[in-house]
């Protein structure tokens, strides 16, 4: 697939889960909506997983025990590993253990 499409196919999966995080109530990642909407989903995505200490976002799926939410868990996917370097990956694999 080429990565633009793959890209793409990211960007729906990940706005898919916001939008269930939003209906349940479970999180409200208001910024990184704002940081998605300025910079683009995926360059938002990178700029996030690249930081060296959890989000304020991911603690909170974390502690409300739905990790499955979280844009690490799309990163992690086999699907999607060809968009991130294997430093991200495995910095997103450590987050979710």
């Amino acid at each position: 697939m080429e990565k633009s499409n793959l890209i793409l196919e990211f960007e729906t999966d990940l706005r898919s889960k916001i939008n269930e995080m939003k209906n349940k109530k479970i999180h409200n990642p208001s910024l990184f909506l704002n940081m998605a909407n300025e910079e683009g989903w995926y360059e938002a995505t990178k700029k996030l997983i690249s930081k060296p200490k959890n989000t304020t976002g991911f603690t909170d799926l974390l502690l409300k025990g739905r990790t499955d939410l979280s844009l690490e868990s799309l990163v992690v996917q086999k699907k999607y590993n060809s968009l991130f370097s294997n430093e991200e990956i495995k910095m997103c694999q450590s987050r979710l253990s």
